[in-house]
């Protein structure tokens, strides 16, 4: 396989990303949509960048070994080759993970195609080998996965500490969820029926269940 599979917590956690191109906007757009506490550093920032300042820590100066410090985790996306090492020796003497963009063997990690449906993340890798074949393989996943997958995994988010308190048993625990998902329920958020989706749920757990309702309680 070449890579061990692994989603990181990097909630609250420093992540530095070098260079101000399109590249470094979307590993800036992935570390802060996970929570991160990003820093962008560049001479220079694009317009997408630029538009996500509120969420970000942009810097606008050459590199210096010392922004390294502290982070979690590391991305260069610079277009200077000399650079791109400098920057992976010192991520790597900082304690932090590296990516080396577009060079697999340079780096600690690869973070492929991701498709995001709400708290479902599909990530997909070719190990390196070709992230236009990862990306076909992505778009085909985008295709196949609709936002009632994100949905469900928000639903059945809310229904575990139900479950965990009156079953047990984690065999039994795994049939209920089994049955809920076999039970139709992804088809029936497809389509918009909520109630129809409370009552599978109802049947199968014994009590009410609305689906409407967001995490923290509220009518959605």
């Amino acid at each position: 396989m070449g890579y061990l599979p692994l989603f990181l917590d990097v909630d609250g956690r420093r992540c530095v990303v070098v260079g101000g191109g399109p590249v470094a906007a979307r590993k800036a757009a992935v570390l802060a949509e996970a929570g991160a506490e990003v820093h962008v550093v560049s001479p220079e920032f694009s317009a997408e960048l630029e538009s996500m300042a509120a969420l970000l820590n942009l810097h606008r100066r050459p590199y210096g070994s010392g922004d390294l410090d502290g982070a979690a985790v590391v991305f260069a996306c610079t277009d200077d080759g000399r650079l791109q090492r400098a920057i992976a020796t010192d991520g790597r003497a900082a304690g932090a993970l590296v990516n080396v963009v577009d060079e697999a063997d340079a780096s600690d990690f690869i973070s492929g195609y991701l498709v995001h449906r709400g708290k479902v993340v599909v990530a997909v890798s070719t190990s390196g080998a070709s992230p236009t074949l990862a990306r076909s393989v992505g778009r085909r996943v985008e295709e196949a996965i609709g936002p009632e997958y994100g949905r469900a995994a928000e639903i059945l988010g809310r229904l575990r500490p139900v479950v965990m308190d009156s079953i047990k048993s984690p065999e039994e625990r795994s049939r209920v969820f089994a049955s809920i998902l076999d039970g139709g329920l992804l088809d029936l958020l497809a389509s918009g029926r909520d109630q129809e989706a409370g009552r599978l749920i109802e049947g199968i757990i014994g009590s009410g269940f609305d689906v409407a309702e967001t995490a923290t309680g509220e009518k959605g």
